[in-house]
């Protein structure tokens, strides 16, 4: 296995026709790569892992599979599977076709993308992550967060913004710390605790909000239920509406709060569903 002498973080671009990316960061002086074939028995995926691209120069690594005269996917097309041992803070730049992205350990800045595959991560600096089918699992990012799906997006922690897209699926995120943008075509959003804005909008599913302290919120479904908890001492500007459902409001009235106090503001509508606004708990 090629092994290099790396005693700092180091730039990392890993770019296959097809096959899975394993990235583990920890506390080491080097960076080691393996390169397998998906299929052992397999010609076209063994002479794909033998010519397979490994190049370290000045703190970049480059790991890059050839490319076919004609690209498909399918159970036919060439796979490998990578696992890079590196630095922890290292940024990585990794795309494959048709095959899974999992990072363990604390990465730096991250762009991952895959047409069709899942990606996880434990811990990164600011996130760019794209699948076209598959979940996308990360348990914190240290920065922005920009992430693009087609199916379940579970994001426990944003240190900065997050901005969602998800063709097909649930979006969670944990916290935020910054500005959070959701935009689903079908599927549920939830979000637990939220930065000074927020705006999530789904053609069909529900949507919630746990708590919010401050800001404005805009939430939005075609089909669909509303919740949004409201931290207790501060102040709700309340504008929902519901076509077709119940609109209940758990906060008492009361008179518009002082230049001390934290005050919310709350767009809320559904065309199919009930919204509910409450006092968190």
């Amino acid at each position: 296995m090629p092994t290099f002498d790396t005693p700092s973080p180091i730039s990392a671009t890993i770019d296959l026709i097809g096959g899975s990316i394993r990235i583990l960061a920890g506390d080491r002086a080097d960076t080691v790569v393996e390169v397998r074939p998906r299929d052992a028995s397999a010609e076209l995926d063994v002479s794909t892992a033998e010519q397979t691209r490994v190049e370290y120069s000045n703190g970049k690594l480059l790991v890059k599979s050839p490319k076919p005269l004609k690209v498909f996917f399918g159970p036919w097309s060439a796979a490998v599977d990578v696992t890079v041992s590196l630095p922890a803070g290292s940024h990585v730049h990794g795309t494959t076709g048709h095959g899974d992205i999992y990072g363990d350990g604390v990465l730096g800045d991250c762009r991952l993308r895959t047409f069709d595959g899942d990606i996880g991560l434990h811990e990164t600096g600011a996130l760019k992550a794209t699948t076209m089918s598959g979940q996308i699992t990360v348990d914190k990012v240290t920065g922005d967060a920009h992430v693009t799906g087609s199916g379940d997006v579970d994001l426990t922690e944003v240190t900065g913004t997050a901005n969602v897209k998800n063709l097909n699926g649930p979006s969670w995120i944990g916290q935020a710390g910054g500005t959070v943008h959701v935009n689903s075509a079908h599927g549920d959003i939830s979000i637990d605790r939220a930065g000074p804005e927020v705006v999530a909008r789904t053609a069909y599913g529900s949507v919630q909000l746990t708590e919010v302290a401050q800001g404005t919120v805009n939430l939005q479904t075609a089909s669909g239920d509303i919740e949004v908890g409201i931290r207790r001492g501060t102040a709700a500007w309340l504008d929902v509406r519901s076509m077709s459902g119940g609109v209940r409001n758990h906060l008492d009235a009361g008179a518009a709060p002082g230049d001390s106090e934290d005050s919310v503001r709350i767009r809320a509508r559904t065309l199919d569903g009930d919204i509910l606004v409450r006092r968190a708990a």
